[in-house]
C-alpha cells in the first residue's frame, strides 16, 4: 500500500518489460507495416491486406483516391528507419494530414500487434485470458515488483484504498499496466471482474498520447478493444481515431491540467523507462512549484553526460531546483525493488 501520493511516470523502457518495443523499434515495425504494393491498375498485390483495407475506407469516405495514401505510407515506411519515434515523425509533417492518419492508423495496429506477441498474452490465448502471471520475463517485470508492494497492508476488507495515492502518467499507446492490473487483483484478492474495475478506478490512468482503444472493462461509451485485439479495418480506424500527436496532446488541456495537479501535489515523483525527451519535459512542466521534493527515475544505458542533461531537464520541469533527484542505470524493476520501501512509506 503507498501510505502518501506517487506519480509515476511511465516509458516505453517499462513496457519494453514485458517484450514491446521501445521507440526506434516501434518505428521499424510500422515502416514493415506500412509497405503496399499495387498494380498500375491499383489492384492490392501485397503487404498487410487489413490496413490496406482500412485505407480505403477511409479514401472512400472521404472522397479521395486510395493512391494519396499510399503514397504518404511510402513516405512514412521510407524515412521512419531514421527517426527517433513515430511521434517525432508525425510532429515534423504536423498539418499533413495523409501522413498523420497512416501514421496513426501504424501506430494502433502495431501496438495491438504488440500486445499480442507481448509476454503478457499467451500464444493462441482468446482476447480476454488473462495475463500469463508466471511467465519468468513477467515476474521479473516492474509491475510484479509494484503489486508486492501494493499487497502489503491491504486485506480484502480494505482493497479499496489499494490503489487512491497512486497515478499513472503512461506515455506509451499500449494497455499493458491496465490489464495486468484488472486481472491480478481477481487473481490475488479473489474478487470478481466488477469489483476490480472499481478498485481501478480509485487510481488516475492518464495516455497523453491517447491509447490503442479502451479494454472492455473500462467504463467507455464506445466499442471496447480487448488488450492485443485483432481487428477489422473499420474498428482499426475508430481505434487509430484515439491517437494523438505532439500538437494535440498540447491542444488537450484539459488532461494536461489533470497531470500537472497530480505531480503538484505528490510527495514523489518515479521516472520508469522514460525517455526525458524534450517535448515530453515540455509538456509535464508545471505552471508553479510543486511541494515535491524527491524524484527517482531509471537511465538504462544512458551516458553520465546525459544523465545530468535530464537531471536538470526534470528540475526545469518542476520549476524546483532544490530537488534531490536520483537517476540510476537500473531497469524499471529494479528501480522498484531497490527503493520499495521508501515509494510505500
Amino acid at each position: 500500500m503507498f501510505m502518501s501520493k506517487i506519480v509515476f511516470v511511465v516509458g516505453a523502457g517499462a513496457s519494453n518489460e514485458f517484450g514491446l518495443p521501445i521507440g526506434s523499434e516501434l518505428a521499424m515495425q510500422i515502416s514493415r507495416h506500412l509497405r503496399f504494393k499495387v498494380d498500375r491498375y491499383g489492384s492490392f498485390e501485397s503487404g498487410d491486406y487489413g490496413l490496406y483495407e482500412a485505407i480505403q475506407l477511409a479514401a472512400r469516405d472521404e472522397g479521395k483516391g486510395t493512391r494519396e495514401y499510399l503514397r504518404a505510407c511510402r513516405a512514412i515506411q521510407e524515412a521512419l528507419p531514421t527517426a527517433v519515434s513515430i511521434d517525432t515523425f508525425l510532429e515534423v509533417h504536423e498539418g499533413d494530414h495523409e501522413i498523420e492518419f497512416c501514421g496513426k492508423l501504424g501506430i494502433a495496429y502495431s501496438i495491438l500487434k504488440a500486445e499480442r506477441s507481448s509476454y503478457l498474452r499467451a500464444g493462441g490465448a482468446d482476447d480476454h485470458a488473462p495475463p500469463l502471471f508466471t511467465s519468468g520475463a513477467v515476474l521479473k517485470s516492474w509491475i510484479s515488483v509494484f503489486v508486492r508492494m501494493v499487497q502489503v497492508g491491504i486485506s480484502k476488507r480494505n482493497i479499496e484504498r489499494a490503489l487512491e495515492n497512486v497515478t499513472f502518467v503512461i506515455f506509451n499507446y499500449d494497455r499493458c499496466v491496465e490489464h495486468y492490473l484488472f486481472h491480478w487483483f481477481q487473481l490475488f484478492y479473489r474478487v470478481d471482474a466488477a469489483r476490480a474495475a472499481e478498485i481501478l478506478s480509485a487510481a488516475r490512468f492518464f495516455h497523453p498520447y491517447g491509447v490503442a482503444g479502451k479494454l472492455p472493462w473500462q467504463n467507455y461509451a464506445g466499442s471496447p478493444v480487448p488488450f492485443g485485439a485483432e481487428l477489422g479495418s473499420s474498428s482499426l480506424l475508430s481505434v487509430s481515431a484515439g491517437i494523438r500527436t505532439y500538437s494535440e496532446q498540447i491542444a488537450d488541456q484539459t488532461t494536461q491540467e489533470a497531470i500537472h495537479a497530480s505531480i503538484v501535489n505528490t510527495d514523489r515523483l518515479v521516472f520508469l523507462g522514460f525517455g526525458f525527451g524534450e517535448q515530453n519535459m515540455k509538456f509535464l512542466t508545471l505552471p508553479r512549484q510543486a511541494k515535491i521534493r524527491r524524484v527517482f527515475g531509471t537511465a538504462y544505458t544512458v551516458s553520465k553526460s546525459n544523465q545530468e542533461e535530464f537531471e536538470m531537464r526534470i528540475a526545469n520541469s518542476l520549476v524546483n531546483g532544490a530537488l534531490d533527484i536520483d537517476l540510476q542505470q537500473v531497469s524499471s524493476a529494479q528501480m522498484l525493488s531497490d527503493h520499495d520501501a521508501v515509494f510505500v512509506k
